[in-house]
């Protein structure tokens, strides 16, 4: 009865461990590779220059060119906790499609992020997944952009050239 109780114990701790390490390696998954350069060159003409400060994720890619989507992260620990390293800066993705009619073009840059944190150790007010925008409105008869659009949020805020 003894041995039987103690195989028991030890079945259910070794199951549990398996269910922790398991659990573990799946909260910190790596986002996937980035997909190929497909962007013409009209879009890599006109796109953005971002200026990532101190906090927050790079942006990664949001599907691998397998398929694989990115688990995210949750919205704990440190705020660039996870999502600020060298291979995320390497494997950067930003996504682009543009549309040009009435003698302006408008070019949507999609950037991803694993998480939107804004509280230190805290998931309130973030959630995990992020997709943030970039538009760049391109007057055709002159070659440049005239304004900018940008997203945060469910917010949309557009500035002339000479603010930007």
């Amino acid at each position: 009865m003894r041995n039987r109780r103690a195989n028991r114990t030890a079945t259910v701790l070794a199951a549990a461990g398996i269910l922790v390490l398991g659990t573990a390696s799946a909260a910190h998954a790596d986002p996937p590779g980035n997909l190929p350069q497909n962007a013409g060159g009209y879009e890599q003409a006109f796109s953005p220059a971002f200026d990532y400060d101190g906090d927050g994720c790079y942006a990664t890619p949001a599907i691998g060119p397998d398929g694989t989507l990115a688990p995210g992260l949750k919205t704990t620990g440190a705020i660039n906790g996870s999502c600020r390293d060298q291979w995320d800066l390497d494997n950067s993705q930003t996504y682009a499609r543009s549309k040009c009619n009435n003698g302006w073009c408008g070019i949507v840059y999609a950037s991803y992020f694993e998480k939107d944190q804004a509280v230190h150790g805290s998931g309130l007010g973030g959630h995990r997944h992020d997709f943030e925008h970039v538009i760049s409105w391109v007057n055709q008869a002159s070659d440049q952009v005239d304004y900018v659009s940008t997203t945060q949020h469910s917010t949309v805020k557009t500035y002339p050239r000479s603010q930007v």
